[in-house]
């Protein structure tokens, strides 16, 4: 529950943003592409280095998933 209100104040209102499109891309979470010229097209991960709020965002988002994930498995197994 703490992480939610830490994302909530990094992030602020999401109504801000016209779709969530728009807030994964302001997460850096998308995984984006890199072209230039006639060059050869490259693939980027998810996510780059990044502000530092939004790399404090994404450990959040991935330290609450692995919790979940592993309450879901404690309670499975």
């Amino acid at each position: 529950m703490i992480n939610v209100f830490a994302i909530v104040a990094i992030v602020g209102d999401v109504q801000r943003f016209a779709n969530s499109k728009k807030l994964v891309s302001y997460l850096e979470l998308n995984p984006g592409r890199k072209k230039s010229g006639k060059g050869k097209d490259e693939k980027k991960g998810a996510g780059g280095r990044g502000r530092g709020d939004i790399l404090v965002v994404r450990f959040l988002l991935f330290s609450t998933a692995s919790e979940l994930c592993y309450g879901v498995l404690r309670v499975v197994w």
